[in-house]
């Protein structure tokens, strides 16, 4: 997820749920939820219809249902990853976070 993107709970959820603190302060992420469509849908379609919302750019990976955990542990030790790359002390970044370029 690109820093100050959105993120969008869709349908009903669990009560509660865990979201690493250090992640959310780094990304500052846009979170909100829908539940009701009521008058959503028609607006999409015409959106995506007309060109001006082009759905294929806003696809990033493709992943099967039974590998959710791997991606996400993924994109967390990217995101870490990332985060230290900007310091001086790159070199000091802990190996159990360093990406190789094939990942």
């Amino acid at each position: 997820m690109a820093r100050a993107g959105r993120v969008v709970l869709v349908g009903m959820g669990g009560d509660t749920v865990q979201l690493p603190l250090s992640y959310v302060q780094d990304r500052e992420p846009m979170i909100t939820g829908a539940f009701r469509y009521a008058n959503t849908w028609p607006t999409a379609i015409q959106l995506v219809a007309s060109g001006r919302v082009d759905l294929d750019s806003m696809v990033t990976g493709q992943f099967g249902l039974h590998d959710v955990a791997a991606r996400v542990a993924i994109n967390w030790r990217r995101s870490v990853a990332h985060r230290w790359s900007g310091h001086r002390a790159r070199n000091r970044c802990p190996t159990n976070v360093r990406q190789s370029s094939a990942n």
